[in-house]
């Protein structure tokens, strides 16, 4: 059951992300720590205050989740909870968690008085899978990730989530299988703006938007058909997802769209931002040293690469990657 667990943890992670006072750190870097962890240690790598952590309980229908805070400083527990309920009360689970730790933060909260959301299992179920498969960036992966969404949105039409999903996974569909850049751009936005009609203030379906229309801006400019109005819309919905979450994945996005505007210091700003949201990740810093090259900061760029390596030693394809990095360079050609 680990994309239930994950699903159940990206939502907290997403729902703490809207606090303003809170710095929380993204799924991967936080999910590298899953099972065995020094609470000090951890607080030291990732540079937080406190640690929450916590377990799932399945039996049938009924679901049982354990949480606590832990100190990073002592490793001293400051708080725990026992909730429980049914796959049916899922979002009311996890609006209960995320209120629970954020009274712990900000004593003075009061919680919204708006009834969850209620989501037939099934579907939910198909959406967990669906954006479990879709995290794995690789071509079957991806397929898998259709069909559950598209499992998920037969039960539910109006599911923002899971449109968002699909969005994502037909946009990724280009990016890490075989799929033309159109044939992602036509497949994705449609999802995507459904999404956000069902729930404008999505800040994961804003951010997606920003990514896919700075996609179709390229293309169209790669098509001699170049429409400027394309980048300012990506803008606008990558700055409103920014003021709606603190996550790594927006500003990781929005440097693509920075880059190829020129504001060269801006995608540096925003890069270095989505690094300390998520620190642990090889993904982002090889991104973020392909940034660097484009800019022609080829030392930062190869620095970058070796941090990224030195995480991920054994990525697939770190020798192609290395010489794009280090081509040119007096180093590289000796070697």
């Amino acid at each position: 059951n680990q994309y239930f667990s994950d699903g159940l943890s990206d939502a907290i992670i997403n729902q703490l992300s809207q606090i303003p006072s809170l710095k929380v750190i993204s799924r991967y870097s936080s999910f590298t720590y899953r099972g065995q962890y020094n609470a000090t240690d951890l607080g030291q790598a990732l540079q937080v205050e406190t640690l929450l952590d916590g377990s799932v309980q399945t039996m049938g229908d009924q679901v049982r989740i354990n949480v606590r805070i832990f100190s990073t400083d002592n490793g001293q527990q400051l708080w725990s909870k026992t909730f429980d309920g049914s796959n049916q009360d899922i979002f009311q689970l996890q609006d209960d968690i995320s209120t629970g730790i954020q009274a712990i933060i900000q004593p003075d909260y009061r919680a919204s008085s708006e009834p969850a959301r209620t989501i037939d299992a099934q579907a939910y179920e198909w959406y967990l899978m669906g954006q479990y498969h879709w995290r794995q960036r690789n071509p079957e992966s991806l397929a898998k990730a259709e069909t559950y969404f598209k499992r998920s949105l037969e039960l539910e039409p109006d599911y923002a989530e899971a449109h968002v999903g699909l969005g994502i996974t037909y946009e990724f569909l280009h990016t890490y299988g075989n799929w033309s850049e159109k044939r992602a751009i036509d497949a994705a936005l449609p999802h995507i703006d459904k999404a956000l009609a069902l729930n404008p203030d999505s800040a994961t379906a804003l951010a997606a938007k920003g990514l896919v229309l700075t996609e179709k801006a390229v293309y169209m400019t790669r098509s001699g058909q170049e429409d400027p109005a394309l980048y300012q819309q990506a803008q606008d919905a990558f700055l409103k997802s920014l003021a709606l979450e603190d996550n790594a994945t927006p500003p990781q996005w929005y440097g693509g769209l920075l880059r190829r505007v020129g504001k060269e210091s801006e995608v540096i700003h925003h890069l270095n931002k989505a690094i300390e949201l998520n620190p642990l990740s090889a993904t982002l810093k090889r991104a973020f040293s392909f940034e660097l090259k484009a800019m022609n900061r080829r030392d930062s760029a190869q620095r970058m690469y070796q941090r990224a390596l030195s995480l991920e030693p054994d990525y697939v394809s770190h020798l192609i990657e290395s010489s794009r990095i280090n081509r040119y360079t007096r180093d590289w050609i000796l070697d």
